[in-house]
């Protein structure tokens, strides 16, 4: 149909030789890509593209987004993008995991993300209205599908300067152990050398002229078997030992002097003694990356962000670090409850570098700064499941002596898991009213006195609350109904009555305006984008408190600033508007000029089933043609075209197959069906005109949902072979209209309302309504399968 051609012509398909196998070449940048439904945590999914040599994919524009959605579209469950977020409504604290850059040139975040509170990782759904953007996700415990970009292997021609027999050669004089020399080898697309005749190793024993050292390493090891091999896993089919002995070492190496083997020969050499070496690999051999130890950039320019465990690198590893010109920084984040630590097998600064280690993100004060090579191995750990590790480089005088200067890292969370300490809620001692006595809550709750009852008049509590080990308190208020005259609650950061003001309740503003229906202005304007603090109110003081909207204030929407109804999903919120927007209360999820010319021909339309069914093809047809329409418009306008043709989408689309089949039977019964149903429901649910908006929406959902049973039951019982296409039908369409709402506006729904984007509620009334109704695969079970819940 119409939507997959739409989807998928932003992707080609090219032959193997472009891309690695299993790999899609992205037609409009050139990348490969592979999409992986293989659910997974963010960590384990950015692993498994190293894997195929790449990477999570980063995105540069709307048209790389577009694309990558149409790709990730062939399954429900939303997939990660390859990037972390430091800071709550900054796109430019987002970096990309290739390190390319920030999302501060290009984001499709939607409106007030990223929210680090929810998580630092990003993923986007691949339904409903937040399709194609980018919503934040909790690393540790959201399980989700991930595409990988891998390079194309376009054809090069080989210009290494030592080539013998068909093979590469790269002699090195820098002196690494064998397992950094492997990876530096690695990086080439080659390994140590592996040496498989005389003529070879009198070549190899040449590579090293000028200023010979005394041994250079070759890829022969011992295994505990006594058994020789090569690392490449070449055949051992030629040998020319000098002196054999596992007691000095498993590793082996070629003496370039007459020492204690003659020269050429090979000797037992310690694994972990850094010497120069020699990479090999055929001549035109290529690769994509390497999976291996992380490898810092040559420059640091942004901070680099470690999950779980691991090891990284000072920059230019294995080679120094001299060079690098800016201070670097690793963010570390270890599973809650656990703390982060770290050591430093390698180190070799030089005598301005510094390595600072500080316990948390935001602190100002290392635990400690390491300098020289005193790191001496040992663990240092922080109070936290975070840490943040800055090098400082030399910048001037930098030395010159040749001299390798670098640094490895390794780290992992304790064994130790560690729970917050409670906290002390302790009455202030000038507190007339008493109130609370001393406790200790981690969590725990503080209420008002005589909760859930009213509290009396005249009341004055104060409360210190507070913690240690470097712990923040976190306040999380729920049930809160002041009077809205004369009582607020100021929560101030310290404990003086002069202590800074973090927050002041202002329910009883919402209160008070809880009869009104349209948005409430306040006397506040702003004119900084996301910086609430320089907000000013019309009497020229500054904002102690505020309550916008995550990542407002929004100034190009409009600097001054309203209060959301409180009818409304956003009850309290304080939003960013222009004066002239709300006061002629435009709705902001009006349809733009060009969806609504795309929308009228099906706006024209009657909404019932008898017409649907009777004038099937061409309901269809203006449908189709309308989707067409839509492609001329923005991809948002094409997300609420989407939505907007729910109803007419599920028969014309999605189950037109299974409707064909009995469409002469159901045409029929769908014209008695509408004239029992329509009064049916209605006067089930009858609405007084001076009803309350609460209970108009209750009535109006179960005059939904009585409409839906009964015209289940309607058509079912005069189509009985039908059943089973009515019912797909029926749970689909709710399935559709649950994934278009975001879960924060599920939550807020009358209960009543919120049953009818159920799909296992809608699913069990339909069943009892016609109890011997029985399907082969219900869309509820493919739900389960296809669509994981995600929390925001």
């Amino acid at each position: 149909m119409y939507w997959t051609l739409l989807l998928l012509t932003f992707l080609v398909s090219v032959s193997a030789d472009t891309c690695p196998n299993g790999f899609t070449l992205l037609d409009a940048t050139q990348k490969c890509v592979k999409l992986i439904t293989t659910a997974a945590k963010h960590a384990d999914a950015s692993a498994s593209c190293s894997q195929y040599g790449g990477h999570l994919i980063s995105v540069h524009n709307a048209i790389d987004n577009r694309a990558y959605l149409a790709l990730a579209s062939a399954s429900t469950t939303p997939y990660w993008l390859g990037i972390k977020c430091s800071l709550s409504g900054s796109p430019q604290s987002c970096l990309w995991d290739d390190q390319s850059g920030s999302a501060g040139s290009y984001n499709g975040f939607a409106n007030g993300y990223p929210l680090v509170e929810v998580g630092s990782c990003v993923y986007s759904p691949t339904q409903g209205s937040f399709a194609g953007k980018w919503l934040s996700g909790d690393c540790d415990t959201m399980v989700l599908n991930y595409i990988c970009e891998a390079s194309t292997n376009t054809p090069v021609t080989d210009t290494c300067s030592f080539q013998y027999n068909g093979n590469c050669y790269f002699p090195t004089l820098s002196s690494l152990s064998e397992q950094e020399a492997r990876f530096a080898c690695q990086q080439e697309c080659a390994d140590l050398v592996s040496i498989h005749s005389v003529e070879e190793n009198n070549y190899v024993q040449a590579l090293f002229t000028n200023n010979a050292p005394s041994y250079i390493r070759i890829g022969a090891m011992t295994t505990d078997q006594n058994v020789n091999t090569w690392t490449d896993g070449t055949n051992w089919d030629y040998s020319n030992v000098g002196y054999s002995d596992t007691k000095l070492g498993y590793c082996w190496s070629m003496s370039l002097t007459n020492d204690i083997v003659s020269t050429g020969k090979w000797i037992s050499s310690k694994c972990d003694t850094p010497i120069p070496f020699v990479c090999k690999r055929k001549v035109g051999q290529q690769c994509g990356s390497t999976a291996g130890p992380t490898l810092a950039p040559g420059q640091c320019n942004s901070p680099q962000f470690y999950d779980n465990s691991g090891t990284f690198y000072s920059p230019s590893w294995p080679y120094s670090y001299i060079g690098q010109l800016t201070p670097c920084s690793y963010i570390l984040d270890t599973p809650v409850g656990s703390l982060a630590e770290i050591r430093f097998p390698v180190m070799n600064l030089d005598n301005q570098a510094s390595i600072a280690i500080y316990s948390r993100i935001e602190d100002t004060t290392p635990l400690v700064v390491l300098q020289g090579n005193n790191a001496g191995n040992q663990w240092y750990t922080s109070t936290t499941n975070t840490m943040r590790v800055v090098f400082r480089p030399c910048v001037n005088n930098c030395p010159t002596d040749g001299g390798v200067y670098r640094w490895q890292a390794t780290f992992q969370p304790s064994n130790q898991v560690t729970q917050p300490p409670p906290v002390t809620v302790t009455p202030n001692p000038n507190n007339p009213s008493g109130c609370n006595s001393t406790i200790l809550v981690t969590p725990g709750y503080i209420t008002s006195p005589n909760y859930p009852g009213l509290y009396p008049n005249f009341l004055e509590c104060f409360y210190h609350l507070s913690t240690n080990g470097g712990y923040r308190i976190k306040l999380d208020f729920g049930a809160v109904d002041t009077e809205q005259c004369c009582d607020d609650i100021v929560v101030r950061d310290g404990p003086l009555l002069g202590s800074p003001v973090l927050g002041v309740d202002n329910t009883a503003i919402v209160n008070y305006a809880s009869n009104i229906t349209s948005p409430m202005w306040i006397g506040a304007i702003c004119k900084v984008n996301k910086q609430p603090k320089e907000c000013t109110w019309d009497d020229g003081s500054s904002l102690d408190y505020s309550n916008f909207l995550p990542g407002y204030p929004v100034t190009n929407i409009g600097t001054c600033v309203y209060i959301d109804s409180p009818n409304q999903p956003l009850k309290g919120r304080w939003i960013s508007a222009t004066f002239l927007s709300v006061s002629a209360e435009k709705d902001p999820n009006a349809p733009s000029e060009c969806l609504s010319k795309c929308l009228t021909p099906l706006a024209k339309l009657q909404r019932s089933f008898s017409y649907v069914f009777n004038n099937f093809e061409k309901v269809c047809d203006l449908l189709e043609d309308g989707a067409f329409c839509s492609r001329k418009c923005n991809q948002e306008d094409q997300t609420k075209f989407y939505q907007y043709t729910t109803f007419y989408r599920i028969h014309c689309i999605d189950y037109e197959e299974d409707i064909q089949e009995h469409l002469t039977c159901i045409a029929k019964a769908s014209e008695d069906a509408d004239l029992v149903c329509k009064d049916k429901c209605k006067l089930a649910h009858k609405v007084e005109k001076t009803a309350s908006k609460e209970t108009k929406m209750k009535k109006e959902c179960l005059t939904l949902e009585c409409s839906t049973l009964c015209y289940f039951d309607e058509l079912a019982e005069s189509c009985p072979e039908a059943r089973n296409v009515l019912l797909k039908i029926n749970v689909g369409q709710v399935h559709s209209m649950a994934s278009g709402v975001h879960p924060i506006t599920m939550e807020k729904m009358l209960p009543e309302c919120r049953n009818l984007h159920n799909t296992e509620y809608m699913r069990a009334k339909l069943l009892a309504s016609s109890s011997s109704l029985l399907m082969d695969h219900t869309p509820s079970e493919m739900e389960t399968e296809e669509k994981p819940v995600i929390t925001a």
